[in-house]
Protein backbone atom coordinates (compact mmCIF):
# COMPACT_ATOMS: atom_id res chain seq x y z
CA UNK A 1 0.00 0.00 0.00
CA UNK A 2 3.19 2.27 1.02
CA UNK A 3 4.37 1.72 -2.91
CA UNK A 4 1.07 2.65 -4.42
CA UNK A 5 0.32 5.65 -2.46
CA UNK A 6 4.36 6.78 -3.33
CA UNK A 7 3.81 5.95 -7.14
CA UNK A 8 0.55 7.95 -6.87
CA UNK A 9 2.61 11.20 -5.40
CA UNK A 10 5.29 10.27 -7.67
CA UNK A 11 3.42 10.08 -10.82
CA UNK A 12 -0.07 11.62 -10.46
CA UNK A 13 -1.10 13.92 -7.45
CA UNK A 14 2.07 15.80 -7.18
CA UNK A 15 3.11 19.05 -9.29
CA UNK A 16 5.96 17.75 -11.45
CA UNK A 17 8.82 20.08 -9.66
CA UNK A 18 7.97 18.17 -6.21
CA UNK A 19 8.70 14.61 -7.35
CA UNK A 20 12.15 15.06 -7.06
CA UNK A 21 11.57 15.63 -3.02
CA UNK A 22 8.84 12.39 -2.62
CA UNK A 23 11.76 10.57 -4.57
CA UNK A 24 14.25 11.35 -1.49
CA UNK A 25 11.63 10.41 1.25
CA UNK A 26 11.06 7.29 -0.32
CA UNK A 27 14.56 6.09 -1.23
CA UNK A 28 16.13 7.79 2.19
CA UNK A 29 13.44 7.30 4.59
CA UNK A 30 14.71 10.47 7.27
CA UNK A 31 14.07 10.87 10.55
CA UNK A 32 15.06 14.22 10.86
CA UNK A 33 13.90 16.76 8.10
CA UNK A 34 14.16 20.65 8.34
CA UNK A 35 12.14 22.67 6.16
CA UNK A 36 13.21 26.29 4.90
CA UNK A 37 10.27 28.31 3.88
CA UNK A 38 6.90 26.55 4.66
CA UNK A 39 4.36 28.31 2.41
CA UNK A 40 0.66 27.53 2.89
CA UNK A 41 1.97 23.96 4.50
CA UNK A 42 0.16 21.56 2.38
CA UNK A 43 3.39 19.90 1.05
CA UNK A 44 4.66 19.85 3.86
CA UNK A 45 1.86 18.28 5.63
CA UNK A 46 1.93 15.64 2.78
CA UNK A 47 5.54 14.70 2.81
CA UNK A 48 5.50 14.24 6.69
CA UNK A 49 2.68 12.19 6.29
CA UNK A 50 4.62 10.18 3.40
CA UNK A 51 7.92 10.16 5.68
CA UNK A 52 5.49 8.94 9.01
CA UNK A 53 4.75 5.56 7.05
CA UNK A 54 8.26 4.61 6.36
CA UNK A 55 9.31 5.39 10.32
CA UNK A 56 5.89 4.35 12.15
CA UNK A 57 8.37 3.13 15.11
CA UNK A 58 11.10 5.79 15.98
CA UNK A 59 8.07 8.80 14.47
CA UNK A 60 9.98 11.88 12.60
CA UNK A 61 11.71 15.16 14.04
CA UNK A 62 10.88 17.83 11.93
CA UNK A 63 11.92 21.58 12.37
CA UNK A 64 10.29 24.12 10.37
CA UNK A 65 11.58 28.07 9.37
CA UNK A 66 9.97 30.33 8.59
CA UNK A 67 8.64 33.96 8.60
CA UNK A 68 5.07 33.11 10.02
CA UNK A 69 3.76 36.36 11.18
CA UNK A 70 6.31 38.62 9.69
CA UNK A 71 5.32 37.64 6.29
CA UNK A 72 4.72 40.64 3.94
CA UNK A 73 0.33 40.59 3.89
CA UNK A 74 0.85 40.15 -0.03
CA UNK A 75 2.45 36.60 0.24
CA UNK A 76 -0.42 33.47 1.96
CA UNK A 77 1.29 31.57 4.41
CA UNK A 78 0.61 30.25 7.97
CA UNK A 79 0.80 31.82 11.08
CA UNK A 80 2.94 29.96 13.82
CA UNK A 81 -0.04 29.12 15.60
CA UNK A 82 -1.68 27.60 12.25
CA UNK A 83 1.14 25.54 11.48
CA UNK A 84 1.91 23.80 14.83
CA UNK A 85 -1.85 23.17 15.00
CA UNK A 86 -1.49 21.73 11.45
CA UNK A 87 2.11 19.91 11.94
CA UNK A 88 1.87 18.60 15.45
CA UNK A 89 -0.21 15.36 14.99
CA UNK A 90 2.20 14.65 12.39
CA UNK A 91 5.48 14.57 14.26
CA UNK A 92 7.08 13.15 17.32
CA UNK A 93 9.03 15.96 17.67
CA UNK A 94 8.07 19.49 16.28
CA UNK A 95 10.16 23.01 16.36
CA UNK A 96 8.75 25.78 14.25
CA UNK A 97 11.00 28.48 14.03
CA UNK A 98 10.00 32.28 13.42
CA UNK A 99 12.56 33.98 11.09
CA UNK A 100 14.35 34.72 7.43
CA UNK A 101 16.56 31.68 6.66
CA UNK A 102 19.53 33.51 8.34
CA UNK A 103 18.20 34.21 11.46
CA UNK A 104 16.56 30.58 11.91
CA UNK A 105 19.23 28.54 11.45
CA UNK A 106 21.69 31.01 13.11
CA UNK A 107 19.20 29.95 16.14
CA UNK A 108 18.47 26.54 15.82
CA UNK A 109 21.48 24.90 13.79
CA UNK A 110 23.46 23.58 16.53
CA UNK A 111 20.35 21.59 18.40
CA UNK A 112 19.56 20.65 14.49
CA UNK A 113 22.73 18.40 14.16
CA UNK A 114 22.63 15.15 12.33
CA UNK A 115 19.50 16.51 9.81
CA UNK A 116 18.85 13.96 7.38
CA UNK A 117 16.80 15.89 4.80
CA UNK A 118 16.83 19.71 4.32
CA UNK A 119 14.45 21.48 2.31
CA UNK A 120 14.96 25.01 1.17
CA UNK A 121 12.01 26.29 -0.59
CA UNK A 122 11.86 29.16 -3.53
CA UNK A 123 11.24 33.15 -2.69
CA UNK A 124 13.93 33.63 0.19
CA UNK A 125 15.76 36.58 -1.06
CA UNK A 126 19.15 36.10 -2.41
CA UNK A 127 21.44 37.80 -0.28
CA UNK A 128 19.28 36.00 3.46
CA UNK A 129 20.34 32.86 1.77
CA UNK A 130 23.98 33.23 1.24
CA UNK A 131 24.62 34.62 4.98
CA UNK A 132 22.07 31.25 5.80
CA UNK A 133 24.91 28.62 3.95
CA UNK A 134 27.13 29.30 6.48
CA UNK A 135 25.47 27.65 9.06
CA UNK A 136 23.85 24.52 7.47
CA UNK A 137 27.05 22.42 7.77
CA UNK A 138 27.10 21.71 10.61
CA UNK A 139 23.46 19.92 10.79
CA UNK A 140 24.51 17.74 8.36
CA UNK A 141 25.91 14.34 8.26
CA UNK A 142 27.97 12.51 5.18
CA UNK A 143 25.05 11.02 3.39
CA UNK A 144 22.43 14.08 4.56
CA UNK A 145 20.47 15.99 1.60
CA UNK A 146 20.10 19.12 0.30
CA UNK A 147 17.02 19.44 -1.88
CA UNK A 148 16.59 23.32 -3.34
CA UNK A 149 13.63 24.40 -4.88
CA UNK A 150 14.39 26.55 -7.70
CA UNK A 151 12.16 28.61 -10.65
CA UNK A 152 12.98 27.75 -14.02
CA UNK A 153 10.74 28.13 -16.93
CA UNK A 154 8.99 25.00 -16.74
CA UNK A 155 8.16 26.45 -13.09
CA UNK A 156 9.22 25.35 -9.69
CA UNK A 157 11.33 22.56 -9.30
CA UNK A 158 13.93 20.63 -6.78
CA UNK A 159 17.50 20.24 -7.36
CA UNK A 160 19.79 18.30 -5.15
CA UNK A 161 22.56 20.44 -3.47
CA UNK A 162 25.39 18.40 -3.01
CA UNK A 163 27.94 18.37 0.30
CA UNK A 164 30.82 20.33 -2.15
CA UNK A 165 28.80 23.12 -3.61
CA UNK A 166 27.22 23.74 -0.37
CA UNK A 167 30.79 23.81 1.34
CA UNK A 168 31.83 25.81 -1.35
CA UNK A 169 28.75 28.45 -0.26
CA UNK A 170 29.26 28.25 3.12
CA UNK A 171 32.92 29.65 2.89
CA UNK A 172 32.23 32.30 0.20
CA UNK A 173 30.18 34.13 3.11
CA UNK A 174 31.66 37.49 3.18
CA UNK A 175 29.01 38.58 6.24
CA UNK A 176 29.69 39.19 10.24
CA UNK A 177 30.22 35.49 11.79
CA UNK A 178 27.84 34.96 14.80
CA UNK A 179 27.63 31.35 16.75
CA UNK A 180 24.39 29.53 16.62
CA UNK A 181 22.69 28.85 19.59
Amino acid sequence: MQLLKYFCHQWFRSPRGDRLLYSVIHNKRPRQIVQIGLGDGQRTATLLRMAARYRPDDGIAFAGIDLFEDRPSQLAGLSCRQAHRMLRPLVERLSLVPGDPFRGLAHCANRLAGTDLVIVSAGHEKAILRQAWFYLPRMLRQDSIVLVEERSRQGLAFRHMDIGELAHLAADVSVERRAAA
